[in-house]
C-alpha cells in the first residue's frame, strides 16, 4: 500500500492535487491572504493619522480644555465651513469637531 503518490505534494492541510483540482483554491487562498494585509495596512495609518491629528490638536489646545477659540482655530473653521461643516458655536472649536474634521482629511490642504 503506497501512502503517498509521486505526483502529490503535502504542505500543511493542501496538496498538490487539491489544489489543481476544482481551479481556483489557491487563487481564494492568495487572495484571502493580500485582503487581510490591506486591513491590517489602512488600519495602521489610520492609527497614525489619528495620532497626527491628536499631536495637532494638543498644539492647538495646550491647557487641555478640551476646546479651541475662533482666534486660534480660524484657519481650521474655514476649512471646515468650505468643507460643509459646522461647528456647535462659533466663537470656538471643540476637540471632538477637530478630530472628526482631521480624520476626514478636511485640513490636507492646510499650511
Amino acid at each position: 500500500m503506497q501512502l503517498f503518490s509521486q505526483d502529490t505534494v503535502y504542505v500543511g492541510n493542501f496538496n498538490s492535487a487539491t489544489l489543481h483540482k476544482g481551479g481556483n483554491t489557491m487563487k481564494k487562498i492568495l487572495a484571502t491572504v493580500v485582503f487581510g494585509s490591506v486591513i491590517a495596512m489602512s488600519g495602521s495609518a489610520m492609527a497614525a493619522e489619528s495620532a497626527a491629528c491628536q499631536a495637532s490638536w494638543t498644539k492647538m489646545d495646550p491647557t487641555g480644555s478640551g476646546f479651541a477659540s475662533s482666534t486660534s482655530a480660524a484657519k481650521e473653521m474655514a476649512e471646515m465651513k468650505s468643507a460643509g461643516l459646522r461647528t456647535a458655536a462659533e466663537d470656538k472649536l471643540s476637540a471632538k469637531e477637530y478630530m472628526d474634521a482631521c480624520t476626514k482629511d478636511v485640513f490636507k490642504n492646510m499650511k
